[in-house]
């Protein structure tokens, strides 16, 4: 498969084309002093990729920092960026965001007298009607001026005084929002030197790790020391950069409670959630396995995880926690469910090996239940009548109705009890 065949490719996070295409832009990068005669058609293919497609932050980022390096020292570098955001203006707003970190670092590589003009073309997408691409405006701003006050540009600073104030205003009140959107982009914006930060080091571990690449893809780059090279570093003389990942790193706060009581021994608790279908659910699903540190989530498309709805509600969790479509084997099948034969929860005594079983639910106006003073209008149907017989066991608690603390009390009474 040719690289553009790559660049043009439907992606899917840590998939195997994912892999293959971040392997090839960390080659390309290390190598890139001496592509002489494919230098312009890789800066087209680049540039065309970024109009044509969306890209996973990790490759995206590399390919911005690799379009920088191959158009630093052409003399319309800048201009040419600017035609492409304006000419990007009708396309996908993550066209004008990808060539926004571009002109930034080209900017900064440049005297004073190139900054205002970069602040004038951004400055009509800090008012846009979409809310990205205001964002990564603000951003770039807001790092220029940073920038400025470090550089001692005077012109600079008073003629846009007001506008850093305007802009810092406006992100406090945007809230998390703001930073939810940048994601790992923010460290890039504020730490990142794509000069002083070219290495081994930043190029195959510290930006993949940042983006949460699988650690397969870098964990042997740590144990193992780089081979030297004349034109590439092995570590970046920016240190605050690989410093700052480490500070980005995920914690998940019961898993670790847990780890330093019992090392984990007994987290093998599965949820089955095949009979839900709407990701509205699955999404809080997947927020509550994250939560208490459940070992795995099944459902019956794993597919739903790339849905909007369902990642509004999982908070990227599902990139913390192992969905699958299967069913584990050995392990003792429980149904929430209130029947005649149901287990109490509070006596009920988990195995080490637990797959708990939900049922379906539906929108019913007729019923409310009122929970921690909240309506809730949903009704439980249950889980068919077909299926109970084959399960292990069923436990339930007449006190708790409200499903959601429901599924709540059942990840939280294992978690207490541990194994039998």
């Amino acid at each position: 498969m040719c690289f553009k065949s790559l660049l043009e490719s439907d992606l899917y996070y840590l998939g195997k084309i994912h892999l293959i295409k971040l392997r090839i832009i960390q080659l390309l990068l290390t190598i890139h002093p001496f592509i002489k005669t494919a230098q312009q058609t890789l800066i087209d293919l680049i540039m065309e990729s970024f109009c044509v497609e969306i890209h996973q932050p990790c490759i995206r980022q590399l390919m911005q920092w690799l379009l920088f390096l191959l158009i630093k020292h052409e003399p319309d570098a800048l201009s040419l960026i600017a035609i492409k955001i304006k000419n990007s203006s009708k396309t996908q707003p993550s066209s004008i965001a990808a060539f926004t970190m571009v002109l930034l670092f080209l900017t900064m590589s440049q005297p004073e007298s190139f900054w205002m003009s970069t602040v004038e073309l951004l400055l009509p997408w800090c008012m846009g009607p979409n809310f990205k691409l205001r964002v990564y405006a603000q951003m770039a701003i807001k790092s220029l001026y940073e920038e400025a006050m470090q550089r001692s540009y005077k012109e600079f600073l008073f003629k846009y005084s007001f506008l850093e104030k305007s802009i810092h205003f406006i992100i406090g009140a945007s809230g998390q929002s703001f930073h939810d959107t940048l994601k790992s982009d923010e460290l890039f914006f504020n730490k990142f030197n794509p000069e002083r930060d070219y290495s081994l080091q930043t190029i195959f571990v510290d930006i993949p790790k940042l983006n949460n690449v699988t650690e397969t893809e870098w964990e042997n780059m740590v144990s193992n020391k780089f081979t030297s090279f004349e034109h590439i570093p092995i570590l970046s003389e920016n240190k605050i950069f690989a410093v700052m990942i480490i500070y980005k790193k995920k914690i998940t706060p019961w898993k670790v409670i847990l780890e330093e009581e019992q090392d984990n021994q007994w987290l093998d608790f599965i949820l089955i959630a095949s009979l839900i279908d709407k990701p509205t659910n699955l999404g809080g699903l997947a927020r509550t396995c994250e939560v208490f540190g459940i070992k795995q989530l099944v459902l019956n498309n794993e597919k739903v995880v790339n849905d909007k709805v369902f990642k509004g509600l999982s908070m990227s969790s599902e990139n913390w926690i192992e969905i699958i479509e299967v069913k584990g084997k050995g392990y003792c099948v429980l149904g929430a469910e209130q029947t005649s034969e149901s287990i109490s929860l509070n006596s009920y005594r988990f195995k080490k090996r637990t797959a708990l079983l939900l049922g379906p639910t539906r929108n019913d106006k007729s019923s409310d239940f009122v929970t921690f003073n909240l309506s809730v209008r949903e009704q439980k149907e249950g889980i068919p009548p077909d299926i109970i017989p084959m399960l292990d066991a069923c436990v339930g608690n007449t006190s708790i109705w409200c499903s959601t603390f429901f599924k709540c009390t059942c990840c939280r009474s294992y978690l207490h009890m541990g194994i039998c």
